[in-house]
Order: structure tokens, then sequence, then C-alpha cells
């Protein structure tokens, strides 16, 4: 065979990226970047005039999209900062390694203030302003400052383990990171010398490469985030947001 095997390439960049590069912490902080259009996402459909976001589950489920959207966006701002220039074009993959290291943009990730806070602020943290309910029949009291029976325990829990499943999607992409990346490099013409011995069939558009990848996680994110919204609001039907869920349970 005069053509190496995809696979055969992929695996290699991958591990020369491992070696060489941090794919992981590059990609993690992609997904803290698109974590924050998220955010804001949630933000503007929480201020929207369309009433069904005023609803936590359908609200959250377009902002994981959002998260989702920005983060393919993400990936086409890393092919571009790694594209080679036209005098590098005869370079080979361990040459074209060193190219696509670190870029200042990714050279630590900065500590965040919480995406979820109580108030106005909006998105996952803020709320509109609500009447809340005073106290319940039927309720027993704990020991911790919240007053809530078993049922809304339950839809805690439910929305606590959605929310685990979901950053275990988000881990699953950053994990695959190297091959993720190696295989993106290799379609968009990044290693144009490696592109070229590929077989017809064995060549791919980077956008279609990313969607094999992640759109599985994509949509776990999507389904458990809209889980994470709809137990929130079952456990307090008059909130708006996780902030707003913590006050109406702890003045009950």
């Amino acid at each position: 065979m005069t053509s190496h095997p995809r696979a055969e390439l992929v695996a290699r960049l991958a591990t020369e990226l491992e070696r060489s590069t941090t794919p992981r912490g590059q990609l993690l902080i992609m997904m803290i970047v698109a974590g924050g259009a998220g955010f804001l996402a949630s933000v503007l459909l929480l201020w929207s005039p369309a009433e069904t976001f005023e609803l936590m589950a359908p609200r959250y489920a377009a902002a994981a999209l959002c998260g989702y959207l920005t983060f393919i966006l993400l990936i086409r701002l890393w092919i571009a900062l790694h594209r080679p220039g036209q005098d590098d074009i005869g370079l080979d993959a361990l040459d074209v390694v060193d190219m696509i290291g670190p870029r200042p943009w990714a050279s630590a990730v900065n500590d965040s203030a919480p995406l979820f806070n109580g108030g106005r602020s909006g998105g996952a943290g803020g709320s509109r302003q609500w009447m809340g309910t005073g106290t319940s029949d039927g309720k027993s009291s704990g020991g911790w400052g919240f007053d809530f029976d078993l049922e809304d325990g339950v839809w805690l829990l439910v929305a606590a383990a959605a929310a685990v499943a979901g950053l275990a999607a988000i881990g699953y992409v950053i994990y695959m990171a190297p091959v993720l990346l190696a295989e993106v490099a290799l379609d968009a013409a990044v290693i144009s010398v490696l592109y070229r011995r590929l077989r017809r069939d064995e060549q791919s558009y980077w956008l279609t490469t990313v969607l094999r990848h992640t759109w599985a996680p994509a949509a776990v994110l999507v389904v458990f985030a809209f889980v994470v919204g709809f137990a929130l609001q079952q456990a307090a039907p008059e909130a708006r947001s996780i902030g707003s869920v913590i006050q109406s349970i702890s003045a009950r």
C-alpha cells in the first residue's frame, strides 16, 4: 500500500500531540469558554419575551446547545490558529506538531467565579423577581437550615445525578482530545503533507469529524441539562433558576 491508512496517521499524530503539547488542556479551555457562552445564552433567554424560557428545563437545554455550537466555532478557531503558512506546506508530522503547540490564548486556565449564583443576574444563577411561598404543611425541618419533604429531596437527587452525567459527557470529550484534535488537524489540512497521503475515501471534512466524535456527548449534555431544569422545577415550581430554587427551599 502506497498511502498510510487513516487510523495509523491519526494514532501517530495523537501520540505526538500528547508528547509535545497539551491537547486536553486546550480542549478544557474550549469547554470553559463554551460553558460561559451557554451561561450567557441562559441569561439572555431568561430575560427574553418568550415565556417558554421562563421554565428551567427548555432554557437549560437551549443553553447547552448554544454551548455546543460555540465549541464547534472554537474548534474552527483552533484550526485557523494552527494552519501552517505557505512556507510550511512540505513539513512532515513531527515538524508540524511543534506548530500546533499551546498558543498564548491557551496557556493557562484561570479560576473563574461560580456559574450558579442567586440574584437577578439571570441565566443559570439568576431569576426574575418572584413571590416565594412561606412554609408548607407536612415538612420536616433539617439541621442545615433547609425545610423540605422526601419528594423535594428525590427531585434534587435527580437533578444532581443528571448534572453529574452531563459533566461525565464533557469529561469524555476532554479525555479523547488527542484523537479529536489529531483528526481535525488532518482533515483541515493543517498537516497537508499527510492529508495528501490519504486515499480519497479516507479524506473527510473537519466539521464531519467533529460531529462524528462529539454529537453523542452533546446530545447527552442537552438531554441531561433538560432533566436538571425539569427536576429543579419540580422541587420548586415557583423558581426560575438554581439560585431561586435554593432560596425557595431554604425559606420553607
